[in-house]
């Protein structure tokens, strides 16, 4: 089971779609926690409902 800040690590890669995200600590055990992170499963589903909730929430910014 991922820890909360495992799994929006997770979906940030999917919110929008990216192949970098810069983080920062002074606690290495945090990044550990970070790259373990990337080996969870994303719901697609889930993640197609949140962008279709933003893009009816703000119509004039894309989601």
């Amino acid at each position: 089971m991922s820890s909360r800040v495992q799994a929006a690590f997770r979906i940030a890669y999917h919110l929008p779609q990216v192949g970098t995200i810069a983080v920062g600590t002074g606690e290495p055990a945090h990044l550990g926690e970070l790259i373990g992170a990337l080996n969870g499963e994303v719901d697609e589903q889930a993640i197609h409902q949140y962008r279709s909730r933003l893009r009816h929430r703000l119509p004039s910014q894309p989601a």
